[in-house]
């Protein structure tokens, strides 16, 4: 660890240290309890039915949340697991996990958007106001929300004027430059733009070329968002979105002993290359209609593009002379190469809603509308030996060789995806709130392989519900649920069975309670549901393809506690519990009792935030946050594990009015850990692919406010 590193630490750790000595001077009884309903039906005052969990703008800047996969490692139960390429990250939590090429298992909605397929979300989060989450099965809000939905809502510009901006400045050639600025233009408009800058030499070390694997070589974004309010009936917001990445992808490992505990360094003699960009633009647009009726349109169109050129052998390594997919014969040795592009990814949605509200003794409210997705993208896949005398960049200009093309593939995939909802909540009497959801959902799947000249189509419907009661007991509500949600069945590579629907049912029983005069704001929730046809991505001896376990159960519990123990300090924790089965698998008896595979047993964050007054308007800031992961099952069989990992990130500065500046550290305590791990029966070959989790790294940040 360099000198400046290990003073950085101690100042933080020593900073840290004394929060919790401050902490008891002085008590705070002036905090606001809000109670955030995220995307539910939002009609009456009453709490949540459900386990939920907010991050504002500073608890991710707090936690380094810069991404989609920090955000969701900092909510309990949920996991991520980062692709070879942007585009391939993956999301899922409660046991159910994304398969490649597939949604993800969790209902991602931004500014009011679902999207369909999370390859649509390609750039780093910037100029976020909020993150909630909102556990248990939701079909009844959006596709896929088979355990949850979470919602990422973007800075909105309102009546007085706003900016901010923040560079970072580290080690490795780490810089990102943030920046935003929004007011009214006029009586009736707000305008607001933000963007970003990132670039990276990489924390990753690839040991054979001797350079950082997962750099990033200069991606930006830009958001431009307007609120125009022609009259106090009607509000329009319009937003539109442009970003561009070039970063390093596909950085594995090569795990000889096949240990998922064992971190080695990446090694390829070609690096992975992903460029690509995304975009799109969404217009809401709200009406209130007579006294105690509002019409809600919002219309969406989302694409991205990516290409990824990419090392496949390993065929420098001297224990493995003809790596993973190398030639036989005259070409053992040569190594292979590939190139993948995902064309063209869009998403094309409307929605449709009608919100009615009676206040009274007897409050009822309903909520109904119907939505429309429209989604496609083009695969074009190569496989061709490698020839290292021709350069990535006339790779991705489509330089190959026809004589060294192994194998080349054209798929092209669309969705329409209809649905209708309805969903109601009532009060009998004050304390008891009831509710009630139900969505009719029908989907057609389309996959053309333009190699073989071939067409499949498919149609799946779903009925998902959700009941709901809330009790309020004045600083304590209790809550009950029983829902369901299902994801799409789809196809396979040519040649290879489709795979079928997945459906979840469960019930959930949990409180949200506020204590200490508003200080403390705690929250659990025990969970148990059943799987039918649980789908698993498996990869045997290189070959691809989404199956269907008949059935699997999956149970588990949620909790979160906030404490503000002074007017300038506040702790939480929050952990996930889980216990998930194979319960039922006639063609594969050898899984019974196995759990579900790429999923955790546990999750805890842990963490608090500090600003002390010394005077003359500065501050003391600090804050840190451990994230605890247990054991992560990579496989159906259970048979590859990793331990659990802890990660611990802190920062400490100091704040003068509207200026800060701060000492950042990430990985505190160096715990190395995969992202990604397939072993030996997935690759074919003897060894495993990790795909290795950033090391520590250092960086300072400058920070200033309008």
């Amino acid at each position: 660890m360099s000198l400046i590193r290990c003073i950085a630490t101690a100042i933080v750790i020593a900073a840290t240290s004394c929060q919790a000595a401050y902490a008891a001077s002085e008590v705070r009884n002036d905090i606001e309890i809000i109670e955030v309903q995220g995307d539910r039906l939002a009609i009456s005052a009453a709490a949540p039915s459900y386990f939920s969990v907010t991050l504002n703008r500073d608890d991710l800047v707090n936690r380094n949340i810069l991404d989609t996969g920090r955000m969701f490692d900092a909510i309990p139960n949920m996991v991520s697991k980062r692709g070879f390429t942007p585009s391939n990250n993956e999301f899922g939590g409660r046991g159910l996990a994304q398969v490649i090429n597939g949604p993800p298992a969790c209902a991602i909605v931004v500014n009011g958007v679902p999207l369909a397929e999370s390859k649509l979300i390609t750039s780093r989060l910037f100029d976020v106001e909020s993150v909630t989450f909102a556990a248990g099965p939701s079909g009844d809000i959006a596709p896929n929300a088979l355990c949850g939905v979470i919602s990422i809502n973007t800075t909105r510009p309102g009546d007085n004027l706003s900016g901010r901006a923040r560079v970072q400045l580290g080690e490795n050639g780490h810089r990102i430059v943030e920046a935003s600025v929004s007011g009214p233009i006029g009586a009736d408009l707000s305008l607001g733009l933000s963007g970003y800058y990132d670039h990276s030499d990489g924390q990753l070390e690839n040991t054979f070329l001797n350079t950082g694997a997962d750099f990033n070589d200069g991606s930006f974004g830009a958001r431009v968002t307007g609120v125009y309010r022609p009259s106090e009936a009607v509000t329009i917001d319009v937003i539109g979105w442009y970003a561009a990445f070039d970063v390093g992808a596909a950085y594995d490992s090569v795990v000889i002993n096949n240990d998922p505990n064992e971190f080695l360094a990446s090694t390829a003699n070609r690096l992975g290359n992903s460029e690509g960009e995304d975009y799109g633009a969404t217009i809401k647009i709200a009406a209130d209609i007579r006294e105690f009726f509002t019409f809600t349109s919002i219309s969406n169109f989302t694409g991205a593009d990516e290409e990824n050129i990419q090392d496949l052998d390993y065929a420098h390594l001297a224990a493995l002379p003809n790596g993973a997919f190398g030639a036989d014969g005259p070409d053992a040795g040569r190594g292979s190469a590939g190139r993948f592009r995902y064309s063209g990814i869009s998403q094309v949605f409307q929605d449709f809603r009608i919100s009615r509200l009676r206040t009274g003794a007897r409050q009822f409210g309903v909520d109904f509308g119907g939505s429309f997705f429209r989604t496609r993208y083009d695969f074009p896949a190569e496989l061709f030996l490698d020839n290292p005398a021709v350069p990535s960049d006339m790779l991705f200009a489509g330089v190959v060789d026809p004589n060294d093309l192994i194998f080349n593939q054209a798929l092209g995939f669309q969705t329409f995806i209809y649905a209708l909802y309805a969903r109601a909540e009532y009060q009998p009497f004050d304390r008891l709130t009831l509710q009630a959801s139900l969505r009719l959902e029908e989907m057609e799947s389309e996959q053309t392989d333009r190699g073989l000249n071939r067409a499949l189509s498919e149609t799946f419907s779903s009925l998902p519900w959700r009941f709901a009661a809330n009790y309020n007991l004045g600083r304590i509500n209790l809550f009950t649920s029983c829902g369901s949600a299902s994801r799409a069945g789809g196809f396979n590579s040519s040649g290879l069975e489709p795979y079928g629907q997945e459906t979840l049912t469960s019930c959930e029983a949990g409180f949200n309670s506020s204590l200490m005069d508003g200080r403390i704001t705690l929250r659990a929730v025990g969970f148990c549901g059943r799987v039918t046809d649980y789908q698993v991505f498996a990869l045997v001896e290189a070959s691809q393809f989404i199956t269907n376990i008949p059935r699997a159960r999956i149970c588990g519990s949620e909790g979160r506690l906030d404490y503000a123990l002074s007017n300038h300090f506040q702790l939480y924790i929050d952990y996930g519990l889980l216990e998930s089965s194979i319960v039922r698998a006639p063609s594969r008896p050898d899984l019974i009792g196995n759990a579900t595979p790429n999923t955790v047993n546990h999750t805890i964050n842990f963490g608090g935030s500090m600003n002390l007054p010394l005077g003359q308007g500065v501050e003391l800031v600090s804050a840190f946050n451990a994230r605890r992961i247990g054991k992560r099952i990579w496989d159906l069989e259970n048979q590859y594990n990793q331990s659990g990992k802890t990660f611990v990130d802190a920062r400490f500065g100091l704040k003068l009015k509207k200026l800060s500046v701060s000492i950042v550290i990430e990985n505190l305590n160096g715990a190395r850990a995969h992202d990604n791990f397939t072993g030996p029966p997935g690759i074919g070959r003897e060894y495993s692919l990790g795909n290795p989790d950033g090391p520590q790294l250092f960086w300072i940040e400058l920070g200033v406010e309008l």
